[in-house]
């Protein structure tokens, strides 16, 4: 059963024409059970594009209560509003060890072994972008499979001001194969210094501020 209310934040993973699929925000006001609509950014909601024939994911970000949401879409009422009908509810785990937030930044990944130390094809270097980030680990779109590597260097340059770069050592969680040239990577860290945690999680803090003016800004519009 869908939480009671209006104005609940969630993440949606919608479908394209194409087989692809386009992450925004929006805002959600349940109608009934089962039934709920999205009001999204003005301008962000790509409405030709949507394939109406494959379900959404939605990650409903109720504090305390979060949970995923499968659904179909119902009607698209306008340019930044959508109907949409619940088929599955997943709860979550609520020990997660931090939130994580919707970014893109660059990443540089990179093997073990240093070069000099490193036999043939042992050594490597890939660059990639974020798609979400916490002071826990992050999900980060490769051009390419990471094939059996399971621990990798890590260099993620924040989106502060300063660009500061943070470095760690990281463990693969999964990989998933989106399209040709597109892999999602979860990774979290496994050694990385207790002040670059600090500067990542304050660096999600900043952005979930930006998140949350975005969608009253949103809202009142």
């Amino acid at each position: 059963m869908l939480l009671a209310g209006n104005g609940i934040p969630v993440r949606i993973e919608i479908p394209l024409q194409g087989m692809r699929r386009i992450r925004l925000t929006a805002l959600a006001d349940i109608l009934e059970d089962k039934v709920f609509r999205l009001i999204f950014p003005q301008g962000t909601l790509p409405v030709a594009r949507i394939d109406h024939t494959r379900t959404c994911r939605i990650l409903f970000e109720n504090p305390g209560q979060p949970m995923t949401i499968v659904a179909e879409i119902e009607t698209i009422l306008d340019e930044r509003t959508l109907k949409l009908r619940s088929r599955e509810t997943m709860q979550h785990d609520q020990q997660r060890n931090f939130f994580r937030v919707d970014v893109s930044t660059p990443v540089i990944a990179t093997s073990m072994l240093p070069p000099g130390l490193a036999g043939e094809g042992e050594s490597w270097r890939l660059t990639g972008e974020t798609l979400d980030v916490s002071g826990n680990g992050l999900m980060v779109a490769f051009p390419q499979s990471l094939g059996d590597t399971q621990r990798l260097r890590l260099d993620i340059i924040l989106p502060t001001a300063d660009l500061k770069v943070v470095q760690c050592i990281a463990q693969v969680i999964r990989e998933h194969h989106i399209q040709d040239g597109l892999y999602h990577v979860a990774l979290t860290y496994e050694d990385i210094a207790p002040e670059d945690r600090d500067r990542i999680i304050g660096c999600c803090l900043s952005i979930q501020r930006k998140h949350l003016r975005l969608r009253v800004g949103a809202r009142e519009v």
